[in-house]
């Protein structure tokens, strides 16, 4: 585990830096900007190596209703804090692109999931750790074979490129359309 220093006044704090990943989303507003936004914030938080899988264009899974596709990639780096910290600055990043939580699976203008922290297993009330859904989404999976095809998703024993090859019929037909990230601009 590597440690990051945070000084205050003459005292040096050590704190823990864990890899994590996170997937970012939108699929309300201005989805081009809204995903460059949230990109460039949550590199304000994460620390290098930082990698950032292909930017998607998805249909929306598990929504009831008709909604926009959304654009979504992964992104990953070093965070120095507990997954209730990184919890927060997911939600607050989220509300700052205006993102309201009145109804649940409704379009978001921002939406952070955290799909892992390191190897941490944790199944909470506000938070759960492997993300639950993150296995029944295709462009979860892309993503993270994407930046960490060798990383073990905790709980399964398992790759990420070993759980995108084993994908059932029904996770491969959700659509994707790859983009460049200069599509995004």
């Amino acid at each position: 585990m590597q440690m990051h220093c945070h000084e205050f006044g003459t005292q040096s704090i050590l704190k823990p830096m864990t890899i994590v990943f996170l997937c970012l989303g939108s699929n309300k507003g201005d989805k081009r900007r809204n995903i460059r936004t949230m990109k460039a914030e949550v590199l304000r938080f994460l620390s290098e190596p930082v990698k950032v899988s292909r930017l998607m264009k998805t249909e929306p899974v598990g929504v009831t209703g008709k909604q926009p596709w959304y654009l979504n990639c992964v992104i990953s780096g070093k965070f120095s804090g507990s997954p209730k910290e990184l919890l927060e600055q997911c939600g607050r990043l989220e509300r700052n692109l205006g993102r309201t939580r009145d109804v649940r699976f409704a379009p978001r203008t921002a939406d952070v999931d955290i799909l892992m922290f390191g190897g941490a297993l944790i199944r909470g009330r506000t938070l759960s750790i492997p993300h639950p859904r993150m296995l029944k989404r295709r462009f979860c999976l892309e993503g993270m074979r994407d930046i960490a095809p060798r990383t073990k998703v905790p709980g399964t024993g398992r790759t990420c490129a070993r759980l995108h090859r084993a994908m059932s019929p029904r996770l491969k037909a959700q659509k994707i359309d790859f983009l460049a990230w200069r599509d995004a601009d």
